[in-house]
């Protein structure tokens, strides 16, 4: 009888801890979620990136835009029907020295109709990366007496 006592205390003892299928199961369940967070972080970075490049091609063509209305309405950049062309061609502007990788561009079409003295302006920012993304905007510029 004394020898059941000791069998039952060490028992007990032994059955205390983790078994290693324990703590490996728990281990790969972390695992799994590390990864699931990861894969997360990583969409979220590319994300951000694609919503950068959209906020700075939207910010060239407004630039464009005020730069093409603070001119005159006569203006010969601003002649209705121009080609582009390199002076057309922000990135060939030396007020424009760090555009980066984005090309913006514009044509000018004399409307006339439905109210006259009204140019059509299409500005079109091009961020020039492997996979080119093009955004397009229509101002309007009346000549203003």
């Amino acid at each position: 009888m004394s020898k059941k006592p000791y069998t039952e205390s060490m028992d007990r003892l032994l059955s205390s801890g983790f078994t290693l299928i324990e703590v490996l199961l728990t281990i790969s369940i972390l695992s799994i979620g590390i990864l699931g967070v990861m894969t997360m972080q990583i969409r979220a970075t590319r994300s951000n990136s694609e919503a950068r490049k959209i906020t700075e091609t939207a910010s060239w063509a407004a630039d464009e835009f005020e730069r093409l209305t603070a001119m005159p309405y006569d203006d010969p950049l601003l002649a209705p029907n121009a080609t582009v062309t390199p002076a057309n061609t922000i990135i060939n502007d030396p007020q424009y020295t760090d555009i980066g990788p984005y090309t913006v561009t514009y044509t000018v079409s004399n409307l006339d109709v439905p109210i006259p003295n009204v140019k059509a302006i299409d500005v079109v920012v091009t961020h020039n990366t492997e996979a080119d993304r093009t955004i397009s905007f229509r101002y309007y510029k009346a000549d203003t007496f």
